[in-house]
């Protein structure tokens, strides 16, 4: 049922003009500065920065995801690229059950 839901905040770099030099992007600070309101779902994603419009100040971002794009826009601003692993998604464990066709060979063996 999750198949049209993203999997990423994105970001693009056209919006990144409240930032001045130097300065560090995270998805705290986009928030703080209020670029980003997130809630719900969208509060437990990770960032991705696209690369539409252009980058004149070099900034230090840090994001999960980048686009080919972005990247090469950020460190030809002179910028940092800093990425963050994502979260690990908690798995249910399973328990180990052998199989029926198995189980009957152990006890044949026996």
């Amino acid at each position: 049922m999750s198949a049209g839901l993203p999997d990423y905040v994105t970001i693009n770099l056209s919006d990144l003009k409240k930032f001045v030099e130097g300065e560090e992007v995270s998805l705290e600070s986009l928030q703080e500065k209020r670029i980003l309101n997130l809630s719900g779902r969208s509060t437990k994603l990770p960032l991705k920065v696209l690369g539409m419009g252009e980058l004149k100040t070099p900034l230090t971002i840090k994001a999960t995801a980048f686009s080919q794009s972005a990247k090469e826009k950020i460190t030809g601003a002179g910028g940092k690229i800093i990425e963050v692993p994502q979260k690990a998604k908690w798995l249910r464990v399973r328990t180990w059950q052998p199989e029926a066709g198995a189980e009957a060979e152990t006890v044949a063996a026996e």
